[in-house]
């Protein structure tokens, strides 16, 4: 409640006359020596007073407290403009974080590129209701290359696609600058936002809204390419994301995943196998003589073998097999829904492969190379995944014992023979 100010002064008079009057009274009646009950009166003056004093501390905080929060709301109505339909500026900033978080979301999971930029590409039309957004990405020569476009609803990726001449120098500018760049045509405004990695631009976003007139100028429009902004650096995290989860995953030299993927895949592999009763196999493939190869013929052409073998791998499993770098001279393919005697044809089929392919020296010699393999079955008694690769490998040196270039799978026998060599 706001008081009067009528009330106020006229409280701070009454709180000072009655002061001054029971001052009088007391200093008079003390004089003529009176009793402590003649007192009463002058002390209820006094009381009074106080009253009216504390009252009028109560509205002076009051007055206070409402000029401030008028000057809050104030403020809070400047730079919050009114709602609109048509006004992306009008989205409260807690969908900017859902969509920031979205994003965030896809640059952590294990989507590959168009997977990626599909996805991210939606989170962003989605939250900004835009009419149209577009994405490019910068070939080695720092061009622009048309890589998704989302318009009526749908997302439609392309390949590389030339850009339209309607964009072109824009495009430039922003390649060349690494700054947005605004443009109105209407009531629409289209935002071209560059996708930067350190000081380099890797790709281009744009996105344009239409109906902005309520938006022009001021603080909104600041506010809207603020948001925008933002959200446009979490894309390009989330487009990047599976280039650089593959640096991270992905072997240099033979382009399987490394090892520590394996083991994140197997453990997942072996527990979707638990859990729904699908039968899961493992191969283990190793080069026979491989140290005596690079002796022979140097590091150069052991690694083109191993590079080699790793194609001919991943061009003979399915999509949703996983092959890696096991070791130096290892590779190791993960086959879900896959019974051991099916893995056992593959192993054997992929020995004979590897064995006619002649992998060339640095003389150009022809080079006839075997391989080894172990496989074995995930079994659902099995604690973690330390079992299963121990019966792999028992399996591949069970094959280098028998004379390499073969294929053995485990068995109780097998591991028999290897506790008994181990004794």
């Amino acid at each position: 409640m706001k008081p009067h100010p009528v009330l106020v002064y006229g409280a701070a008079v009454v709180a000072v006359a009655t002061l001054v009057l029971a001052g009088r009274e007391v200093a008079y009646r003390f004089i003529e020596k009176k009793s402590i009950l003649d007192l009463a009166s002058p002390i209820l003056a006094v009381a009074t007073a106080l009253i009216c004093i504390a009252v009028l501390d109560w509205a002076r905080n009051v007055r206070r407290r409402t000029h401030r929060h008028a000057a809050e709301d104030a403020e809070f109505e400047r730079l919050a403009p009114e709602a609109s339909p048509t006004s992306f500026a009008s989205q409260a900033d807690s969908d900017a974080v859902a969509a920031i978080q979205a994003l965030e979301s896809i640059a952590n999971e294990e989507f590959g590129p168009e997977k990626a930029i599909e996805e991210a590409v939606r989170v962003v039309a989605g939250f900004t209701h835009a009419s149209f957004v577009g994405l490019w990405l910068t070939d080695e020569q720092g061009m622009p290359t048309s890589r998704a476009e989302f318009g009526d609803g749908e997302v439609i990726l392309f390949e590389g696609s030339p850009v339209r001449p309607a964009d072109e120098e824009v495009l430039r500018q922003v390649v060349e600058y690494r700054k947005p760049v605004e443009s109105r045509d209407g009531d629409d405004a289209s935002y071209f936002f560059p996708l930067l990695s350190g000081q380099t631009c890797f790709g281009i976003l744009k996105i344009t809204v239409a109906g902005l007139v309520a938006v022009d100028e001021g603080d909104a429009a600041q506010r809207l390419s603020a948001q925008l902004g933002r959200v446009a650096r979490h894309l390009g995290r989330a487009v990047r994301a599976p280039a650089l989860y593959d640096q991270a995953v992905v072997d240099a030299l033979t382009g399987l995943y490394t090892r520590r993927h394996f083991v994140n895949r197997l453990t997942e592999a072996t527990g979707v196998s638990r859990r729904y009763g699908e039968p899961l196999s493992l191969i283990l493939i190793d080069v026979d003589n491989f140290k005596m190869l690079n002796t022979t013929y140097g590091t150069p052409t052991g690694d083109r073998v191993l590079r080699d073998m790793a194609t001919l791998v991943q061009q003979n499993v399915r999509e949703i097999d996983g092959a890696f770098r096991y070791g130096s001279d290892e590779i190791a393919i993960i086959l879900p829904d896959t019974e051991v005697e099916q893995a056992r044809a593959l192993a054997d089929r992929l020995r004979r492969i590897v064995r006619d392919n002649r992998a060339l020296s640095d003389e150009g010699g022809a080079i006839i190379t075997t391989v080894s393999t172990g496989v074995t079955e995930f079994d659902e008694d099995m604690r973690g995944i330390g079992p299963l690769l121990a019966r792999a490998e028992e399996a591949l040196y069970a094959a280098k014992d028998a004379g390499r270039d073969r294929v053995e799978t485990w068995s109780e026998a097998i591991s028999a023979d290897t506790d008994e060599q181990d004794g």
